[in-house]
């Protein structure tokens, strides 16, 4: 039984000499997570005015994109009259599908300009646009009448064909046709 209480007493000194390796650890673990905390507390806090710069700065950027997308649709809305004004010009007899295109792309610049008259830079472009758009409806009326007059213009009915049909001598005399 000797024997057994010398291994009992090996074994409990053995434990005991493990539970104080790992108090130790155990300790320096807890100062090292310590020291991490610390860290990155400080860490958080220089951070800090990086962060909400960095915030700002993204909004900002937003802001300008969204400004920027802004400027380009009103930028292409003011230099549609331009853009369009020759297709229009040429009117609705020489291509038919860019003079409607044409039209309808002033159809919205107006419509796009007229819900932005507050702006400095819309009024006279707006005048311009509603200008060119009445002067191409003017157009199209004009080409309109004129195709009109010019395919229905009556025509001289041939002599030849006259003498069939009603079976008259056609001369410059008047002659009265024979009863049936």
């Amino acid at each position: 039984m000797a024997i057994a209480a010398t291994l009992s007493s090996k074994k409990a000194a053995y434990i005991k000499d493990r539970l104080k390796v790992l108090d130790r650890v155990t300790n320096e673990s807890v100062q090292v997570l310590d020291v991490l905390g610390h860290t990155l507390y400080e860490l958080t806090n220089i951070t800090a005015p990086i962060r909400s710069r960095a915030t700002a700065l993204t909004a900002a950027q937003r802001n300008i994109a969204g400004t920027k997308a802004a400027l380009d649709e009103l930028l292409d809305h003011l230099n549609t009259g331009r853009r369009v004004q020759p297709m229009l010009e040429a009117g609705p007899g020489r291509d038919l599908h860019a003079f409607l295109d044409g039209l309808h792309e002033l159809e919205q610049t107006t419509s796009y300009l007229q819900q932005h008259t507050s702006l400095t830079a819309v009024s006279q472009a707006l005048q311009h646009s509603q200008a060119l758009f009445n002067r191409a409806l003017e157009q199209c009326d004009s080409d309109f009448r004129s195709s009109l007059t010019t395919g229905s213009r009556a025509c001289a009915t041939p002599a030849a064909w006259l003498r069939g049909k009603l079976d008259v001598k056609v001369t410059g005399e008047r002659h009265v046709a024979p009863h049936r």
